[in-house]
């Protein structure tokens, strides 16, 4: 396996880990121990997770479809390709 490609699956690894602490850290809250500084830790903490996952996810995503256009103008820059003889208006 390509070592870029390590990198993604690790960095997505860490995404998901943090968007599952993101979940757990939630739990108190169903049995209505959430006091203040708690609850101020989670907003903050969930929303920086979001933000960054977010931010993240969307870099990968425009990287993807950078490359996809640059392939698609490399094969529009190209000759067409002639049709194969004996294919068009062919009798039988």
């Amino acid at each position: 396996m390509p070592k870029e490609a390590r990198e993604v699956e690790r960095d997505e690894l860490w995404e998901w880990l943090g968007l599952i602490a993101a979940v757990l850290v939630w739990w108190p809250a169903l049995f209505d121990w959430f006091p203040l500084w708690y609850r101020i830790l989670v907003y903050l903490f969930c929303g920086a997770v979001i933000v960054v996952v977010g931010v993240r996810r969307v870099g990968r995503v425009r990287e993807g479809l950078k490359y996809s256009q640059e392939i698609m103008d490399v094969q529009r820059a190209q000759e067409p390709l002639e049709p194969l003889e004996g294919k068009k208006g062919r009798k039988t």
